[in-house]
């Protein structure tokens, strides 16, 4: 169970009511110093320390909150699902370079589409990372699973490549399942 303190004695005794007021209801948010502590902050076992002058915690903190609509996990899941995405076609397109050592295809790290799949990959990975900070595994990597519309779909507007009548149901049925979770995620986040 978390345990907080308070800093100063006055911060203390006007917070204590506060804090005294959502001990007895475990789940119930606290209201300190103008902002609400969430729950997990708020639970019954709470004890008030007069030796310091910030609010701390045995816990795990809440994490930080992102700046700017850039920064919002949903819009770097899809940053990092597009980059994924344009990722596959950039390195379909470098892997097309002939080859002497065709076994290894090491000849395509000398195409400039290699290195742009390389850098978009590795970008990829930095929104991915972000995001898991803020969305839980289970929901971001469900929402991902769009990829396996986005790919194809790059692959026929940018690579000529045919999509049959099966894979195009198939993509149908992913998008489906994706707008499925991506409901569900919002219904849960509508709810904190």
């Amino acid at each position: 169970m978390p345990e907080l303190s308070l800093d100063s004695a006055a911060g203390s005794a006007n917070s204590q009511s506060a804090i005294h007021n959502s001990q007895s209801v475990p789940g119930k948010s606290a209201f300190i110093r103008g902002q609400t502590v969430s729950p997990v902050y708020s639970a019954a076992f709470m004890s008030t320390d007069t030796s310091s002058s910030a609010i701390t915690t045995e816990s795990e903190p809440a994490p930080a909150r992102h700046p700017g609509w850039f920064f919002n996990p949903y819009v770097q899941l899809a940053v990092s699902t597009l980059l994924t995405a344009s990722s596959h076609v950039f390195l379909k397109k470098g892997s097309h370079v002939l080859a002497s050592d065709a076994w290894f295809g090491w000849a395509a790290l000398s195409s400039p589409w290699t290195w742009a799949g390389i850098a978009a990959m590795v970008t990829s990975l930095f929104s991915w990372l972000y995001a898991l900070r803020f969305v839980a595994l289970n929901i971001a990597f469900n929402l991902t699973a769009i990829l396996h519309a986005l790919v194809p779909l790059c692959g026929w507007l940018f690579l000529h490549e045919t999509i049959g009548l099966k894979r195009g149901l198939g993509i149908a049925l992913v998008v489906s399942g994706v707008l499925v979770i991506a409901q569900a995620a919002y219904e849960a986040e509508e709810k904190l």
